[in-house]
């Protein structure tokens, strides 16, 4: 029985272009999605961080002990 051609579904769409992707960067697909979901959540976090840091009244940006400029805290 032959019947109509369907389109191939989005998520064939998205794992060829995954492929694609990993090619050009000759990587494997594992590798490729392993650091696109590294930058992601990296991305989040930072942005997550950003929004709480606003959310905050009067916080000033971290500074570490021994910032240049400044003497060791004691």
């Amino acid at each position: 029985m032959t019947g109509a051609q369907h389109p191939p579904s989005p998520a064939g769409d998205a794992l060829a272009a995954v492929r694609a992707r990993a090619a050009e960067a000759g990587v494997s697909v594992s590798e490729y999605v392993r650091e696109a979901l590294w930058r992601v959540r990296g991305e989040e976090a930072w942005e997550r961080a950003l929004a709480q840091a606003r959310e905050e009244p009067g916080s000033a940006p971290h500074q570490s002990p021994h910032h240049p400029g400044q003497g060791p805290r004691e």
